[in-house]
């Protein structure tokens, strides 16, 4: 996903400088010569650059870990809203503290009590009024547990679009403005992509003729950008 959100914004991005070199050669009666047609394949770069390969795993990362935090939260199902709020603080934490390592352990603990209790109470043939009250009590907590969910999975989801939308801009920064050297000190008029995408799901091959293929230079200087 993370390739693909990247490509779009780079396709459009070289498709923009592409036009605007041919307007103005069109303007002034030129055509641009063959040999300053410039090629890059975006797909190489995103697939065998090191900047790139890191930021997949670094998201990759990130979303095993917010998976991983949405389990346990739906695992733990007999604990109040402002008891989840603390699980979830404590997961999302980078680094525990001792307080809140124990916290973690007394929280699971006190979610598998009240799952026992819970299924005490609902063998229980004849159950007091206490019994009941007590059994309407966690039967609202786990019936809770929908809309908790459903507000971490939106809060988390936010999350990773909004780390995922930092990566690519500051990746993509990176590779237009060493396509830009490139061209300048090829003497490039023109930098076209290699493919053009033409829907989320659907890609279109462009054939060219020709041309300076940058690929490898661009790949290499974005290597050294480390």
């Amino acid at each position: 996903m993370f390739r693909r959100f990247c490509l779009l914004a780079l396709v459009a991005l070289l498709a923009g400088v592409g036009r605007t070199t041919a307007v103005a050669q069109a303007a002034a009666g030129e055509q641009p010569a063959v040999s300053s047609i410039g090629v890059v394949d975006m797909e190489r770069v995103s697939e065998d650059s090191l900047p790139y390969k890191e930021a997949n795993k670094e998201l990759q990362a990130l979303q095993q870990s917010l998976n991983q935090n949405m389990q346990e939260v739906a695992q733990l199902t007999y604990l109040t809203g402002p008891e989840t709020n603390e699980l979830v603080a404590i997961l999302d934490a980078k680094e525990l503290t001792a307080a809140q390592k124990a916290r973690h352990a007394e929280l699971k603990k006190t979610a598998d009590e009240r799952e026992k209790e819970f299924g005490t109470l609902m063998q229980t043939k004849s159950p007091t009024a206490e019994q009941k009250k007590r059994l309407q009590e966690l039967n609202a907590m786990r019936n809770g547990r929908e809309q908790i969910l459903t507000e971490l999975n939106q809060k988390y989801q936010q999350s990773f679009r909004q780390k995922l939308q930092e990566v690519d801009a500051q990746l993509g920064k990176s590779v237009g403005e060493i396509i830009n050297e490139v061209a300048k000190a090829r003497k490039l008029s023109v930098v076209l992509s290699k493919s053009v995408i033409i829907t989320l799901d659907r890609k279109q091959d462009v054939i060219f003729f020709g041309g300076t293929d940058i690929t490898d230079e661009v790949i290499k200087r974005l290597n050294q950008r480390k």
